[in-house]
């Protein structure tokens, strides 16, 4: 027998990622999880399009997963020339983030023993949170004028409102949403609501807390707040060094003189937005010294 060294006739030319099905020709710098993927193989053959009989693409992650193995093409052109052209559409599963690689196998002829392979990529990028603190304040009540029109005075206790909202896409990572606040050197933290000076027998934390979704979804934190998801600093300095102090310099109603930081960390993955923001909220109750 007589063996004679050959070459592929078929070749893949080019294999690329579009956002849009053939025959659109937006390269997108990036996909997201949930979006699709249109991978478009180039394949040529001199002897004519005839003569490419299929294609087939394996999908492999940046760990070097193979997601999908071999799956078919389908042909969306043929020139009549030298040219057919397949596609695959794939919907990008949840990370991880990099370069995604696609290998495309084209054959020519009925014997399909002849083959060559094309490889090309795209980039999955994670979308990511995009948080906005806001603060706001209200007087509550004050020694002189108690609940009536009260005005911020010594001994008139303060309502301090923080929002947090989450406008991005990506959710935060789980049980990482962490609040701190310095407590202004005039100011005492309400930390209990059931004193027994010196010590403080709250069952629940004394930061009214609410989590909600636009249009009415989950936010994805747990509520409510448990006792250990709020903790103190009595050290001085901005921000607040440790937070391992329990509050021990609890009056009759509940406030701690020396408490200067207060952080609150509630469980969860904080969810994106969605289709509307994802935010919640805290209450916080201060008395001007």
């Amino acid at each position: 027998s007589v063996t004679l060294p050959s070459q592929n006739v078929v070749n893949v030319d080019s294999v690329t990622a579009y956002s849009t099905a053939y025959p659109g020709v937006t390269i997108p710098a990036n996909f997201s999880p949930g979006s699709t993927a249109y991978l478009r193989a180039v394949v040529s053959d001199p002897f004519g399009s005839f003569d490419i009989s299929s294609a087939t693409v394996t999908i492999k992650d940046p760990n070097n997963n193979v997601l999908v193995n071999g799956a078919a093409m389908t042909m969306v052109n043929d020139s009549g020339a030298a040219l057919k052209t397949f596609e695959y559409p794939y919907v990008v599963p949840a990370g991880p983030a990099g370069a995604w690689t696609v290998t495309v196998n084209a054959k020519e002829g009925t014997e399909n023993t002849v083959s060559d392979n094309g490889v090309g990529a795209f980039t999955v990028v994670l979308p990511t949170p995009s948080l906005m603190v806001l603060k706001s304040v209200q007087v509550l009540n004050d020694p002189v004028n108690l609940a009536v029109n009260p005005k911020a005075i010594p001994g008139a206790e303060m309502l301090y409102t923080i929002i947090v909202t989450n406008s991005g896409a990506g959710a935060v990572d789980n049980n990482t949403t962490v609040i701190t606040d310095t407590i202004p050197a005039n100011m005492s933290m309400w930390v209990c609501a059931s004193p027994t000076p010196p010590t403080c027998a709250s069952p629940t934390p004394p930061v009214t807390y609410s989590c909600t979704s636009a249009p009415g979804a989950p936010c994805g934190l747990t509520t409510p707040l448990a006792l250990a998801d709020v903790t103190y600093s009595n050290t001085a300095g901005a921000p607040p060094g440790s937070f391992t102090y329990t509050p021990s310099a609890v009056d009759a109603n509940g406030y701690d003189d020396t408490v200067t930081g207060v952080r609150i960390n509630p469980k969860g993955i904080m969810n994106g937005n969605g289709s509307g923001n994802t935010s919640f909220s805290l209450l916080l109750k201060m008395r001007i010294k």
